[in-house]
């Protein structure tokens, strides 16, 4: 797929413009807040992951090598003005001339737009890869989950049952 892209365009607001300085990251950092490395991460692999935010990430070549097919533009202040929030925009063209967009007006994950149980299990396992907590799986996070059924977590509450197998958290 990412080989009949020929361009993908992102609209976002003038702060978002801002944030996203580094369309070419020279580090993890950058990358973080870089439009176009994240892009181009996303589409190659199908999602991102933190281990995409290392030093053997960003100096992917595939990576590198998409990345200048990805342009970033700003809502003008004439438009954004007296709007509280514009929806952000990703139009992919691909090379045989078909165009397909996406809006977005809340990130994924806001209160307006949640992720799914699907989606809050595989950013968890992530996290806990990343930290170096291979041992977990996804019935741990199923335990987590059920932390939100809980009143209070004072001592005596099932709460503490419930991780005693967990202690070195």
């Amino acid at each position: 797929m990412a080989g009949d892209i020929a361009r993908i365009e992102a609209k976002v607001g003038i702060s978002a413009v801002r944030n996203l300085a580094y369309p070419e990251p020279t580090d993890e950092m950058q990358a973080r807040f870089s439009m176009q490395y994240c892009l181009a991460t996303a589409f190659l692999n199908g999602a991102l992951s933190l281990s995409d935010f290392t030093r053997q990430g960003i100096g992917r070549p595939e990576i590198r090598e998409f990345m200048p097919r990805i342009g970033m533009e700003s809502y003008s202040a004439e438009e954004e003005k007296g709007v509280e929030r514009l929806p952000h925009v990703v139009t992919v063209t691909l090379r045989d001339g078909r165009i397909y967009w996406k809006s977005r007006l809340h990130a994924k994950g806001s209160l307006e737009a949640p992720m799914s149980d699907h989606e809050r299990e595989v950013k968890f396992m992530d996290c806990l890869r990343w930290g170096n907590r291979n041992g977990y799986d996804a019935v741990f996070f199923l335990q987590l989950r059920k932390l939100a059924d809980f009143e209070n977590l004072s001592g005596d509450d099932p709460f503490w049952s419930l991780i005693a197998g967990h202690q070195s958290l």
